[in-house]
């Protein structure tokens, strides 16, 4: 009757139901003589029109991609009862445990059905209160842009906490979108975070760091402040990062690597902010965990590809004149080694000079 109040007759909270299930038995990693308990769950929720016909199919489209895993195994038996009503086959009941075991011998796997998602809730989960086009999944710890490749906005619904690393990984990616996942805080009130149509748009006390397969780039209140060429071809399973320190002092991580410390101070009270944009489609939030530093593996520059671009192209330009007064002799040959970064314009610097 809760779940029904609930759900309301909602597509996307009734697959919401089917997932929470999925996912608790996934987080105690399959407990042994589950499979039978879990079958009999997605009777009930069914049986007591909590879910309909239509989503548990769209449901078991996205579980029968895992087949082989115990998860299918649990799915297949459901649905074989859904296709054929009756009893399951004396076949079935040989491969499962008898239910009366269940509340004796797996007392505390029963008790973990809620317990993991529900500690975690408590240490950060998404805000219900969302980019257009994201479904949270999970209790609010996961967030999947269903459609289109913007309004992929989510924020976390708490202020992160100082000294702990907040975390997201990559579950899904769609290659057939240009462009990846954003990752920042900002201190703006949450409807004003989520109107924007990209991250690194956000104005005011925002600071977002975006990735691609050439630079890592921070935007402070809507405007480039600083860039690190680098190459972050982000992928499924990857893990990206923020630290925020006591000191105002933003760390980037990369799979728990500080890949670099960014050029900016920032203030108390801040929110996490993640943008599904382009070929992201879904992330899981990790647990915060304390983080200490050591010795980032970059190093940005306060100033955008652009700036660098001119002063590289200044100093070279000042130290051409300085040895052009030394004198001159022909040459027919001139050999000349250009060195720089990623980046920086060290194509743009050879043509200029031909």
């Amino acid at each position: 009757v809760i779940l029904m109040k609930y759900v309301n007759s909602d597509e996307n909270l009734e697959l919401e139901v089917l997932l929470a299930l999925q996912a608790a038995v996934a987080k105690m990693d399959h407990p042994p003589k589950i499979l039978y308990f879990l079958y009999l769950m997605f009777c009930g929720v069914y049986d007591s029109e909590v879910v309909s016909d239509s989503v548990c199919y769209i449901w078991r489209d996205r579980v029968l991609e895992m087949e082989g895993n115990e998860t299918y195994k649990s799915v297949k038996m459901f649905f074989d009862w859904l296709d054929h009503p009756g009893e399951l086959s004396e076949r079935d009941k040989d491969n499962v445990t008898d239910v009366t075991s269940i509340g004796t011998e797996n007392k505390d796997y029963l008790q973990q059905l809620n317990q993991p998602i529900v500690e975690q809730k408590k240490d950060v989960t998404f805000a219900s209160t969302h980019g257009g086009n994201i479904r949270l999944e999970n209790g609010g710890l996961s967030a999947h842009r269903f459609k289109d490749n913007s309004k992929g906005i989510v924020v976390t619904s708490a202020p992160l906490q100082n000294d702990k690393l907040f975390q997201v990984e990559i579950m899904e990616m769609n290659p057939e979108w240009k462009g990846s996942l954003s990752i920042g805080v900002s201190a703006l009130p949450l409807d004003q975070v989520i109107s924007v149509s990209k991250a690194k748009k956000l104005p005011g006390q925002s600071f977002v760091i975006t990735t691609s397969n050439e630079s890592i780039v921070l935007y402070v209140g809507g405007q480039e402040m600083g860039h690190l060429p680098a190459d972050i071809n982000l992928k499924v399973g990857d893990v990206v990062g923020l630290l925020l320190q006591s000191s105002g002092a933003l760390h980037f991580f990369l799979n728990g690597v500080d890949m670099v410390k960014l050029p900016c101070t920032v203030p108390e009270g801040v929110y996490g902010v993640v943008d599904l944009y382009g070929q992201c489609v879904k992330v899981s939030l990790r647990p915060l965990i304390p983080q200490s530093i050591e010795n980032p593996r970059y190093v940005m520059y306060e100033k955008s590809a652009h700036e660098l671009e001119k002063e590289l192209l200044a100093k070279a330009k000042q130290l051409y004149e300085e040895a052009m007064k030394l004198g001159s002799i022909k040459m027919s040959i001139i050999k000349c080694l250009v060195l720089g970064i990623a980046g920086v314009g060290k194509t743009h610097l050879k043509w200029l000079l031909l």
